[in-house]
């Protein structure tokens, strides 16, 4: 069984970086505000996304930033290689090339952001990108390009990896890929050390595997705090991670600017799907 041939696929925005003045407010740029429409791509399990792809109502105090809607959809960004499916409701990742990333083109400070994903393999890659800088903006500081140039496989064509490199990854990997390490796990604040040995993450979730071949939920909670930022992880209804944030440069808030804040979706291995996205601010 197939879904229905009508995908939303989200393709590039062309766009160059801009300068930024001492005070790091940056001109923001424009780009091409549509979407283009496409056909074709698989999804993950055709049948079960048929069965489960209804929508939740946002909670009170919530805010829908994708329902399924393509007009919701046609709000969000692409930047890098690959492509995002629209089908039956769902966004679903269609990696090639190297990362890329969806992203909602407006900042946050504090949230709770909730969302659901579907995995159909156990190998499937993705993630959650919050608090990063407007990719149209590049790497803007000469700290941030030293940051990327410590990054063994930083893309400096694919603007996909300013998420990386100015915000945080909350990861979708069961397989903890490439060492079964703790910080590459499903849950986890990706790349924050788990073990001692500088500011690590609380990680609990080993034990708290997403579901294959079913909605997994997703809650990630930003709050600032007298520490810094602190970022908190639940999947399926259950903390999987705590990390307080105190670099200045990572991780910046709406209040810096316009285009700091954002929030987006990874595509990186395998068809992962996600539905019901709504935040709290």
């Amino acid at each position: 069984m197939k879904l229905k041939e009508s995908t939303a696929n989200m393709t590039a925005m062309a766009g160059k970086s801009t300068r930024c003045g001492a005070s790091n407010r940056c001109e923001r740029p424009s780009f091409n505000m549509m979407p283009q429409l496409a056909v074709g791509g698989e999804t993950p399990n055709p049948r079960k996304l048929m069965v489960a792809s209804a929508r939740i109502a946002p909670e009170s105090g919530f805010r829908s930033l994708f329902d399924g809607s393509r007009a919701l959809v046609s709000q969000w960004r692409m930047f890098g290689p690959g492509k995002f499916d629209l089908r039956d409701g769902v966004i679903v990742t269609r990696p090639f090339g190297g990362i890329g990333l969806l992203a909602f083109p407006e900042g946050f400070g504090d949230f709770e952001l909730r969302l659901q994903f579907f995995l159909d393999r156990i190998d499937d890659n993705s993630g959650v990108f919050v608090r990063f800088t407007n990719p149209l903006l590049g790497l803007a500081t000469k700290e941030l390009k030293r940051r990327a140039g410590e990054q063994k496989f930083f893309d400096p064509n694919n603007p996909a990896w300013n998420a990386v490199i100015t915000g945080f990854e909350i990861q979708i990997d069961e397989l903890a890929q490439p060492n079964d390490d703790d910080k590459n796990r499903t849950g986890a604040v990706y790349d924050i050390p788990t073990t001692p040995g500088g500011i690590m993450q609380n990680f609990t979730g080993r034990k708290r595997q997403a579901r294959l071949n079913d909605w997994n939920d997703y809650s990630i909670k930003v709050a600032k705090t007298a520490a810094g930022d602190v970022y908190t992880v639940a999947l399926n209804g259950e903390v999987t991670t705590t990390y307080t944030n105190s670099d200045a440069v990572r991780g910046r808030p709406v209040s810096d600017g316009a285009d700091f804040g954002w929030i987006g979706l990874q595509s990186h291995t395998g068809r992962v799907g996600f539905r019901n996205i709504r935040i709290k601010a």
